[in-house]
């Protein structure tokens, strides 16, 4: 069959080489795989770039057309993929809604390992429809979810826009994600980082926003500053007593997206030291004595308090830029927090 290296090489404009029969006819096409390949060479589908011996060719894409048709090929075998693959479709979308950013990195990195990979050479008009083809053909099989491609909202069209509803709570999640092609490995971070200010300026969750939903998470970057969140919890809900707290709920955050979760139990140490020792930037929490707060300010640690919920929930909100209780303003760590 057609290898996976012959089809990259196809589609990002360069050549293979594969002995050519003039005189294939069309019972013969499925006998070997040389008979395929003269096949797409004689009905205009492949071009030579020069011939190499006797009867073999340097075998190319004509055109854009071409590369087209061969390229929405690949995406409907990788369709097929994911359909076969039950549980690594049900952890990506998972990730998604719980702001799990690395999971969602390294099962996209699993998903792009079973197709080719497009470069920023000959197809480089190519590319960045080639990964929006490759997000909307997992997404496309989650039925409950609403995926909207190229949605008009704000001051432009996001590339990809999710509403996610739960019959049960009746409370939607939207989730809009940019897109964005690096050619070169140094470019991720200003590439990413262009991705999320994009949905920003553009004001892309609009759309979101006027249909109900108020919790959205927003994806198109990583890297940037790595902020630590701790919030006191128990049984995966925020505990009601800051000053009672067994243990902690920490988040690093890489600019609105989750990178990192852990449950650190506190032992013996007291609140404050604890949060020193941890790195911590942002407290999110019940019930708080003023006391406790004052310690907070002097740590120059962002406070946000009299909020209650399941932990996975307040993060989301927390990240959508929801206000979620009060704010000590004066506790408000200035170089930590940054979208809307």
């Amino acid at each position: 069959m057609v290898t996976k290296t012959e089809l990259e090489q196809l589609v990002n404009g360069g050549t293979i080489i594969q002995k050519i029969d003039e005189m294939v006819t069309y019972k013969d096409l499925y006998s070997n795989i040389d008979n395929l390949w003269s096949t797409l060479f004689m009905t205009g589908y492949l071009t030579q770039r020069g011939q190499v011996g006797d009867g073999y060719y340097c075998l190319a894409v004509p055109n854009r057309e071409i590369c087209n048709i061969i390229i929405e090929r690949v995406l409907t075998l990788f369709r097929k993929e994911v359909s076969q693959n039950g549980e690594l479709f049900r952890n990506f979308c998972n990730s998604l809604t719980t702001c799990n950013a690395s999971a969602v990195e390294r099962i996209l990195t699993e998903y792009m390992s079973k197709t080719i990979s497009v470069r920023d050479n000959f197809a480089k008009s190519l590319h960045e429809n080639f990964y929006h083809g490759l997000m909307i053909g997992i997404l496309g099989y989650r039925r409950d979810w609403k995926v909207l491609s190229n949605r008009e909202s704000g001051d432009g069209f996001s590339d990809i826009m999710i509403e996610v509803n739960d019959t049960d709570t009746n409370i939607g999640l939207g989730i809009v994600i940019e897109l964005k092609y690096s050619s070169e490995e140094r470019d991720l971070e200003l590439d990413c980082r262009e991705a999320l200010n994009q949905i920003k300026n553009k004001n892309y969750t609009q759309e979101l926003r006027n249909r109900g939903f108020n919790k959205i998470i927003k994806y198109g970057k990583k890297g940037g500053f790595l902020m630590r969140v701790a919030i006191p919890t128990k049984n995966n809900r925020i505990d009601p007593q800051y000053s009672r707290a067994a243990e902690f709920t920490i988040y690093e955050i890489e600019i609105e997206l989750v990178k990192k979760k852990e449950i650190v139990p506190l032992g013996k140490t007291a609140i404050a030291d604890f949060l020193t020792e941890q790195g911590i930037n942002a407290v999110i929490c019940g019930n708080i004595r003023s006391s406790a707060r004052n310690i907070l300010r002097a740590k120059r640690i962002e406070l946000t308090y009299g909020v209650l919920g399941e932990e996975d929930d307040v993060m989301i909100r927390y990240l959508g830029g929801e206000r979620l209780g009060d704010i000590d303003e004066n506790a408000y760590w200035k170089a930590g927090r940054e979208g809307e």
